[in-house]
């Protein structure tokens, strides 16, 4: 009788070990079309799929930076919630961070954004973007010399033209909303400026 006794906990990890290998092994098939699915261009095939990760490993943090990184514009709401999740469950990862404030950016949360990007810049000092963002969060407020101390750093972290066409573009995009069109403007030509007078 003793040994029944023992043996039935026995049997009952056993199963619960062999459908935990199995679902890890559903896991990863999926993860792993999914990312084929999103390398290929099928975004919303890849979206569905890493869904399907989700649902299966709800700490499953790549899925959730993946979709998050995929979501359309008109889905921002979708990538605040992917972001905040990858930031709970890999909370060393800068970019989940840097992402997330400019998430918030976009949805014009200066506050929340500024929040975000200064935990990324604290977590890596190297990325030009999280001051970057930072910059905006002041310029979109206002305050244009606040916004260019954060856009010098900005500046100095950058490391070729195509940081600095990727860094201009963010004010095209800021005029393009309506955003504080005059200041975004110049701001855009000097930044320019600044990044040729750098050395």
């Amino acid at each position: 009788m003793w040994f029944t006794v023992r043996a039935f906990p026995v049997a009952i990890f056993l199963f619960l070990f062999a459908s935990a290998v199995h679902a890890q092994g559903e896991v990863d098939s999926l993860y792993s079309q999914a990312v084929q699915a999103h390398d290929s261009g099928e975004f919303e095939r890849a979206i569905a799929l890493y869904s399907d990760v989700i649902e299966l490993d709800a700490n499953h943090a790549n899925a959730y930076w993946n979709r998050a990184n995929l979501w359309p514009d008109e889905q921002n709401a979708r990538a605040l919630e992917d972001y905040k999740q990858v930031a709970r469950l890999a909370p060393d990862f800068d970019a989940a961070f840097g992402n997330y404030g400019f998430t918030l950016l976009l949805e014009n949360r200066l506050m929340d954004a500024r929040k975000a990007s200064l935990k990324a810049y604290r977590l890596d000092n190297t990325v030009y973007s999280w001051p970057l963002n930072i910059g905006h969060t002041y310029m979109l407020e206002g305050k244009p010399d606040s916004a260019r101390i954060y856009y010098r750093w900005a500046i100095f972290r950058m490391e070729s033209r195509e940081d600095l066409d990727g860094a201009v573009s963010d004010f095209d995009t800021f005029i393009e909303r309506g955003w504080k069109p005059e200041t975004s403007s110049a701001m855009r030509i000097w930044m320019m400026k600044s990044y040729e007078g750098r050395d």
